[in-house]
């Protein structure tokens, strides 16, 4: 019983040690194609349509869904979704303006997106 109790944590273990690798090559691809994005893509500036929350409660930080909108080449108001940490002491406000990257040739591309603000207040780095 005792051996099948320290496989089974061991196999357990050697999972969550996997998974982590893969989580960091993810967030290393994402880093560096955001990067390509911010180097090649196109610049334009983005404003917070929905800030994701509407108070703090207990904590001082909040890890909410932040809506920005922008206008593309062809002139089409699109918008996307970013995950952010915010601060208490320094919160996201709706009609705030940031810089936003965005490939031309597929502006719909969600994941090829960088806000600069997003960006610098993503939980993890």
């Amino acid at each position: 019983m005792a051996v099948t109790i320290a496989f089974a944590l061991l196999a357990l273990g050697a999972l969550f040690v996997v998974l982590g690798f893969v989580a960091a090559i993810s967030r290393r691809r994402q880093s560096s194609r955001d990067e390509r994005t911010m180097r090649t893509g196109t610049l334009t500036a983005a404003t917070v349509s929905n800030k994701g929350y509407d108070f703090f409660r207990e904590s001082p930080r909040i890890l909410t869904t932040v809506t920005f909108t922008f206008v593309d080449l062809q002139g089409i108001q699109r918008w996307v979704q970013k995950t952010m940490m915010i601060e208490q002491g320094d919160p996201v406000v709706d009609g705030q303006e940031t810089r936003l990257w965005y490939d031309a040739a597929n502006p719909g591309d969600v994941g090829g997106i960088v806000v600069e603000l997003a960006r610098e207040r993503r939980m993890r780095r």
